[in-house]
């Protein structure tokens, strides 16, 4: 199998910075290429604050200008990122983009996540395909919206001799439990 790049992007609920990872996968290994961590503008983030925390109201022009500015700060680190290593869009084969959460809801029936970092804007600036939505996905096949931290410990993680437990501490942290290396479930 032919090696490829991809580059994944996300920002953690502090929204202090927007962090960036180039990986190579080959076979069924990967190895981390380059990455960067860049702040966000203070501005936005000031706004992405309020949004997300003071659960102010926003107009849907501010939401739209908010979504577009913050896709643009996501293209500029992949961008940074990419030209680091002297590489061009086109040796990238996809990005993975997390976004911004502003509010997750998976109590009810009519659950779902809110992420902001408009998609498109970062296909465009950034000339690359982009993979999104991960968590509403997820929510919309019955789990929590978390699809990306369990699936990534059981490839890595995961064992036909052991039962494992791995903790993600971040801003949410949820846990991983690997009964082999076929099956997980997260908590």
């Amino acid at each position: 199998m032919k090696s490829k790049l991809y580059i994944g992007v996300m920002s953690g609920t502090s929204m202090d910075s927007r962090d960036a990872a180039m990986i190579k996968i080959e076979n069924n290994s990967w190895s981390m290429i380059n990455s960067v961590k860049r702040e966000f503008n203070p501005n936005l983030r000031k706004k992405l604050l309020i949004i997300s925390r003071d659960r102010k109201s926003v107009s849907l022009k501010d939401f739209i200008e908010i979504n577009t500015k913050t896709g643009g700060e996501f293209s500029k680190c992949i961008n940074q990122l990419i030209a680091q290593k002297g590489m061009k869009p086109s040796d990238i084969k996809a990005i993975g983009l997390h976004g911004q959460t502003l509010y997750h809801h998976t109590e009810s029936r009519y659950s779902g996540s809110l992420q902001i970092g408009n998609p498109s804007v970062v296909a465009e600036k950034t000339n690359i395909a982009v993979v999104s939505d991960f968590r509403n996905s997820d929510i919309a096949a019955g789990g929590q919206g978390a699809p990306l931290a369990p699936a990534f410990h059981s490839w890595m993680f995961g064992s036909n001799k052991h039962k494992r437990i791995l903790i993600n501490i971040g801003g949410i942290a949820n846990i991983s439990i690997l009964l082999n290396s076929k099956s997980f479930f997260w908590v």
